[in-house]
């Protein structure tokens, strides 16, 4: 069981379709269209996302993915370059169970990540999970974050 549905599978992956590329990518963009307009944006994304050093948790329900999250680890370090869930459904513990993932499957890695600076919803997720604020990084839009694991 996953958050409050018998019905996810949860899929752990070093690679992912070319359609899941898409619903990813498309995924992303609906989630940050409030912070970012840019039109090179879905191109930059899905070239990421086919990036073969990175892994991937997914949350499907049948077909569809409503929750993912993409990272790379690098020696050390853990960066966690995407988490995000469908606006269907949020507050459903599915980003959670994502993240709780990360942090089982990277044991003595520090992680980090960058967030938008107002996406406060999501600096308050990422607190919970003793992530801080790293404030030596200063950046126009975001945050960076980290958590010695």
């Amino acid at each position: 069981m996953i958050g409050n549905f018998t019905s996810l599978e949860l899929i752990k992956a070093k690679t992912i379709s070319e359609a899941e590329v898409k619903r990813t990518v498309a995924l992303i963009l609906e989630n940050i269209k409030v912070y970012v307009c840019n039109p090179l944006l879905k191109h930059a994304k899905t070239k990421s996302m086919s990036n073969k050093e990175n892994n991937f948790i997914i949350i499907k329900e049948e077909d569809r993915i409503i929750a993912f999250t993409m990272y790379r680890i690098e020696k050390e370090l853990s960066f966690i370059y995407e988490i995000h869930v469908d606006a269907d459904y949020r507050s459903q513990r599915l980003g959670t169970t994502l993240m709780s993932e990360i942090i089982k499957d990277q044991p003595g890695q520090h992680l980090i990540l960058f967030v938008h600076k107002p996406n406060i919803r999501a600096q308050e997720f990422y607190k919970r999970f003793g992530f801080t604020f790293d404030h030596e990084y200063e950046h126009s839009h975001y945050f960076k974050m980290d958590k010695p694991n």
